[in-house]
């Protein structure tokens, strides 16, 4: 792992506000290299740059029509605390310790599936890319959605709904770094958030 974004969804668990088990390793915005992969691992090789994001079946109805956010079974792959097949991603003194989304990015080195991982360029900087696997998927669809915004647009609009605001940058970030948005601003129906969109 080289980093990892911080969530509202991590200071939830961290506090109690969970359905997994205790104890847990958090986190689920990491980026970081490969230094191994298994023997089935066909997309990916030691020395690829990746971010990681939740795990989808890729099987359900939802996942096989594009819509992995919908996966009929995300809450058994990511919220579960175990992998998908049951067996723990951790363990500590022979007990078992959760884990979050799949990755659990709040340590040095995490083991992953393949369907958690997005190859980016190596020119890009990972320390500022962990929350894009969680993040880039939450705020897209707003930004698509509700604020219709183009692919590249010179204007980027993102509405902030209901989550974290910095979850919902993702794809206005994404313009920015890579110089196709040179201005944007925030809007939002949240009364509670109207001052920090300010």
């Amino acid at each position: 792992m080289v980093a990892s974004g911080i969530c509202h969804s991590d200071e939830a668990l961290r506090i109690g506000d969970a359905v997994i088990d205790y104890p847990i390793v958090l986190g689920h915005e990491g980026s970081g290299i490969v230094e191994k992969v298994g023997s089935h691992v066909q997309n990916f090789k030691p020395g690829d740059h990746v971010v990681l994001s939740f795990y989808a079946c890729g099987n359900c109805d939802n996942c096989l029509k594009g819509m992995p956010t919908r996966c009929r079974n995300y809450g058994a792959n990511n919220l579960s605390g175990v992998r998908p097949d049951g067996t723990d991603h951790f363990m500590r003194d022979g007990k078992h310790i959760a884990d979050m989304f799949d990755q659990s990015s709040f340590t040095t080195t995490t083991v992953v599936r393949e369907r958690n991982c997005v190859k980016v360029p190596k020119d890009l900087d990972l320390r500022k890319l962990g929350p894009l696997g969680y993040g880039y998927v939450t705020g897209s669809g707003n930004c698509t959605q509700h604020a219709k915004t183009s692919s590249r647009p010179n204007y980027c609009r993102i509405w902030d709904r209901c989550c974290w605001p910095r979850s919902h940058d993702g794809r206005t970030y994404f313009w920015l770094y890579h110089g196709h948005c040179s201005r944007y601003c925030r809007f939002t129906i949240a009364i509670s958030k109207r001052a920090w969109c300010n």
